[in-house]
């Protein structure tokens, strides 16, 4: 009898698992669908358009051709530049300003509310919002220049979005005034966790604000900011086509990756180039997303070596 009831308590446990994977299982089919179709077909797909070519209505193996052309393209090099200086405007201006601005949150300095509401506002605009808002503003008469002239900074009148020399520097402030408040929450999230013993220790050692920040805060958020770069530098290669498209079109040098891509694909018809230049645009992102998941494991063997 004993038996008997055991193997029926472990039947129905049985039974219990696989109706529980079983409803699993069904809530991730939609999203396998999606996934399969939205980027394994579409990834295969891309690859197998970048090996062809259209001639007379026809579709023709072309070989390596379309990625010759995109690497002798002087526009292609023109956009990985301004991808990797807005890279190299971005991040660090964005580091030091989330630090600072999480610090600031997180030691409940008086006016950190409105550091707050200040950085998440931006965030929660659309970027073409914010690209129309800034298109008006930085005219080269518009209300900035105006307000600037008025002050007498006159200098500062300049044609933020027009000059092809400072152009994309513009299109990169606009960024980290963007992208300062996800940034900031995601710091201020990991500080968050810091054991109060430490700061008041290090505050009873008689260090300062600033001292507190170096020693304590940055060494602490050293994970979320090796995280945080890699998620800036994807960003910063993928992620801005809106950006630039709305506020100059690509003019002015201001050609980024993707509206390179964009351009090859919807508006010059070149399908086969188009889809070369988005294979080494996902190889690029894929080196990033490795060296993000090799960093990470690194972090993580470091610190078990550290407990032990």
């Amino acid at each position: 009898m004993r038996i008997d009831k055991t193997l029926g308590i472990n039947q129905g446990v049985n039974l219990h698992i696989r109706k529980s994977y079983l409803g699993k299982l069904l809530f991730f089919i939609p999203a396998g669908i999606v996934f399969a179709y939205g980027i394994i077909y579409s990834s295969i797909r891309l690859f197998i358009i970048s090996f062809q070519k259209s001639l007379a209505n026809n579709t023709i193996f072309a070989g390596l051709e379309n990625y010759k052309r995109v690497l002798t393209d002087r526009n292609f090099y023109q956009s990985i530049e301004n991808n990797a200086i807005l890279i190299i405007v971005v991040f660090p201006l964005l580091l030091i300003i989330c630090v600072a601005f999480s610090s600031i949150i997180y030691d409940r300095v008086r006016g950190g509310k409105f550091f707050q509401f200040f950085i998440m506002l931006p965030y929660i605009l659309s970027v073409t919002v914010i690209g129309s808002l800034f298109s008006i503003l930085l005219q080269k008469n518009g209300i900035i220049n105006e307000f600037f002239k008025k002050i007498g900074l006159d200098f500062l009148a300049l044609d933020w979005l027009g000059n092809s020399n400072i152009a994309i520097i513009t299109i990169a402030l606009i960024i980290v005034w963007k992208e300062i408040g996800f940034g900031t929450i995601l710091f201020l999230s990991r500080l968050g966790t810091l054991p109060e013993e430490q700061v008041d220790a290090i505050r009873v050692d008689g260090a300062n604000k600033w001292q507190i920040v170096w020693y304590l805060y940055i060494p602490y958020l050293k994970p979320i900011i090796t995280f945080y770069a890699i998620l800036v530098f994807i960003l910063m290669l993928s992620w801005v086509f809106n950006y630039v498209y709305v506020m100059t079109g690509g003019s002015n040098n201001t050609m980024v990756f993707e509206l390179y891509t964009f351009r090859q694909l919807f508006m010059y018809g070149n399908r086969g180039i188009g889809s070369a230049a988005a294979v080494l645009l996902s190889i690029l992102v894929f080196i990033v997303i490795f060296l993000q998941m090799k960093t990470g494991s690194g972090i993580e063997t470091e610190k078990q070596n550290e407990i032990q």
